[in-house]
């Protein structure tokens, strides 16, 4: 489920993990927003991750890849690299400075994992 964690900026969650729930996410916030937005994908090494990736780097012109904090199932850096797809950031929060600095009224959506999706909504509540 799509949620809102800030309203300036804009920041959206979900925990969109496998295919099928990336390909809902892209057409949600295709309805949602007319503006661009900047996707933060964080995905686990046991998922379909280069289909994860191609899908939303294909939807969306800023994708940043990044490891999934505190997961031991976290796709390595390595395994992002060799997708050559998307801008790869050390940690979600070097990609959300990134994509303020870029753009600070750009929409900020996080997703690839429930683990990323609840790592940043206790972060940004704490």
């Amino acid at each position: 489920a799509i949620r809102e964690v800030s309203d300036e900026p804009l920041i959206v969650i979900d925990g969109a993990h496998n295919p099928d729930g990336i390909k809902g996410l892209i057409a949600a916030l295709h309805q949602l927003f007319k503006q661009p937005v900047t996707v933060i994908a964080g995905i686990l090494a046991d998922k379909d991750y280069h289909t994860m990736a191609d899908a939303l780097t294909k939807a969306f012109h800023t994708v940043y890849l990044v490891p999934v904090p505190g997961n031991a199932r976290a796709l390595p850096e390595a395994g992002y690299a060799a997708l050559h797809e998307g801008q790869l950031k050390d940690s979600w929060q070097e990609a959300m400075a990134a994509s303020l600095a870029d753009d600070p009224d750009q929409p900020i959506i996080l997703t690839g994992s429930l683990y990323l999706a609840a790592d940043v909504r206790q972060t940004l509540r704490a």
